[in-house]
Formats: structure tokens, C-alpha cells, sequence
């Protein structure tokens, strides 16, 4: 189970996430699971952690730079496009639907 709190502050945000993941049988405590834009905004995908490492985060990135996004708005629309890409790309080879979500 993953658990990410936001909380707004005086002087900005607070945001904390645990860091174990599980993979099958296989426990990992040392995992990141907020991750900053080169746009200084923080995303928190869940799903499956290659996913989100390998694919996700990366094909964000590319979108970021490409559509040269400069509001929230934009930004949100990159992301919904992307979630959808993803699953759509992967949803038959791994068989299982909203392998991706964004909090």
C-alpha cells in the first residue's frame, strides 16, 4: 500500500511518501515514490514501479519539454495523456487495467 500526504504550509508544501514497494514476493524499503519535474513540480505516480520508472516518468518528461508547458493546467493535461498512453500501451501485454495512477 502506498501512502503520500500533502500539506500546505505558511512558506510552501510538505510532502512525505513511505518508501517500501513490494514486487511480488520481493520487499524494497528504499524506494522513491516523489519525484521532481524539471518543471519544479513534484509527481507521486503509483502503479507498477517499472512502469512508472521506465516508461512514465520518462515519456512525462519528453511532454514537458515538448509542449513547453508553463501552467498547472497544461501540465495536468500532459499528465492525463501520458497515464492514458501508458495504460493503453501496456493494459494487454501485462493483462491488468489502471496499471498507472496519479494522486
Amino acid at each position: 500500500m502506498t501512502c503520500i500526504i500533502g500539506m500546505a504550509c505558511k512558506d510552501g508544501v510538505v510532502i512525505v511518501a513511505d518508501k517500501r514497494v513490494t514486487i511480488g514476493y520481493e520487499v524494497i524499503d528504499d524506494e522513491q515514490k516523489i519525484i521532481e519535474l524539471p518543471i519544479g513540480v513534484m509527481v507521486a505516480p503509483v502503479g507498477l514501479v517499472s512502469l512508472n520508472k521506465d516508461r512514465f516518468i520518462p515519456m512525462l518528461e519528453q511532454e514537458i519539454k515538448k509542449r513547453r508547458i508553463m501552467t498547472i493546467y497544461e501540465l495536468i493535461e500532459a499528465v492525463e495523456d501520458v497515464t492514458i498512453e501508458v495504460n493503453r500501451r501496456y493494459r494487454e501485454i501485462i493483462g491488468t487495467d489502471n496499471l498507472i495512477k496519479i494522486i
